[in-house]
């Protein structure tokens, strides 16, 4: 990957991260007045989903592209995956637990806004854990853990990719997506169109673009403004209102959703093949700026998943805000324990990784071992069992 689109999508990753997060700050519900939103055009719910479309996007080309690789293992491709959403997913499960643990006692009239008294929040953090929230018509996910339920999705895209790379034979391949697609259900499937732009995006750009370089260059920047004009407008653009109980729910606007989706991945693949130069990352400005910008990306999986704990434990110690700069420096202070945070995160991914690795290198293996021998063992009065290979 050329250093121009490594920093391009970095970018990308902090603008849809920080869109998330603005909208749920103040978005007008619950805790804080839709103050900063309103001055930035985000109120709308639609442009914070229209950023996680732009996580699938982005998703889908890099994941796409870290599969590629002629030797890598099943094994190595799913410990890497696990891990790197465990990093994040398991401590922002604890944060919720310990948040609602902490307003039941601080304000029990926001722990009670938030279904603190709901008996099924053990089930819903174990199917959030189990990436089994959103099958079906389910989203069982915590109120405070509402961003997960990207997650729910995101996991079963992995797996498919993984299916279709790892099994053997075309008609195995087939066969393995074929019994996942009924598993997940349609909310998960419908959804899988934005994703899979991302990998086809990554896969044409491996092939010579059929346009001459001033017109790749020209098409970046129609793909861009067709990736930025929706999510200033996104008040305006049609929206099926789905809800949770509803058997797609945050699905329901998928054909918009994959509209979209072609736009982001268009602008993506264009960049790509157009490869501009990175002279510009040479000097201090903007050596600089790729060091903030890849900061930054590194700590965005956090920044989605455990902005909201976090917001709702300062609006129940602190109340709503009153003005922007106020809303700015409780902002900042959610923020700065976000990064403090992600250092035992997703910027200590080696350490989440040996967990994973220990299960598909170690404990899956001594299983199938354990299980093969067992198999060999002679019935008593029958044949000798064979004897293990070498």
């Amino acid at each position: 990957m050329n250093r121009v689109l490594s920093v391009y999508l970095d970018l990308w990753r902090v603008v849809a991260a920080l869109i998330v997060f603005i909208y749920h700050f103040s978005s007008g519900d619950k805790f804080q007045k839709a103050l900063l939103s309103r001055e930035l055009g985000l109120e709308s719910g639609r442009v914070s989903h229209l950023a996680v479309v732009i996580f699938f996007v982005l998703s889908g080309y890099l994941i796409a592209r870290s599969a590629d690789k002629p030797s890598l293992k099943w094994q190595r491709y799913f410990s890497d995956r696990l891990g790197r959403m465990y990093s994040v997913l398991i401590p922002a499960v604890i944060l919720d637990i310990v948040v609602m643990l902490a307003l039941k006692q601080l304000n029990p009239q926001v722990w009670s806004a938030l279904s603190g008294g709901d008996a099924l929040l053990p089930f819903k953090y174990f199917t959030t854990l189990a990436f089994l929230h959103q099958i079906w018509s389910l989203n069982a996910v915590s109120w405070l853990l509402g961003p997960a339920w990207s997650v729910g999705y995101e996991f079963w895209y992995y797996a498919g990719l993984g299916l279709r790379q790892f099994l053997p034979g075309r008609r195995m391949k087939w066969l393995g997506c074929g019994v996942l697609l009924p598993f997940v259900g349609p909310k998960i499937a419908l959804l899988a169109g934005a994703w899979l732009t991302g990998v086809a995006a990554y896969h044409f750009s491996k092939k010579p673009p059929p346009l001459p370089r001033p017109a790749v260059a020209g098409l970046f920047l129609l793909s861009l403004a067709a990736t930025i004009l929706p999510l200033v407008f996104s008040r305006h653009l049609p929206c099926a209102h789905g809800s949770a109980d509803k058997l797609i729910g945050l699905s329901s606007n998928f054909l918009t959703d994959t509209v979209y989706s072609l736009a982001v991945a268009l602008n993506v693949w264009s960049l790509s093949v157009w490869a501009p130069s990175a002279a510009w990352l040479e000097n201090p400005a903007g050596r600089a700026g790729k060091t903030v910008v890849g900061y930054l990306a590194g700590i965005s999986f956090s920044l989605y998943l455990f902005h909201r704990p976090l917001i709702a434990l300062m609006g129940a110690i602190f109340g709503t805000m009153e003005n922007i700069p106020q809303q700015l420096a409780a902002m900042a202070g959610v923020f700065a324990i976000v990064a403090l945070l992600a250092e035992f995160t997703e910027r200590k991914l080696a350490f989440w990784k040996r967990g994973t690795d220990w299960l598909f290198f170690r404990a899956i293996p001594g299983l199938t071992r354990s299980w093969a021998c067992r198999r060999r063992v002679p019935v008593e009065g029958g044949a000798p069992a064979p004897a293990p290979l070498k």
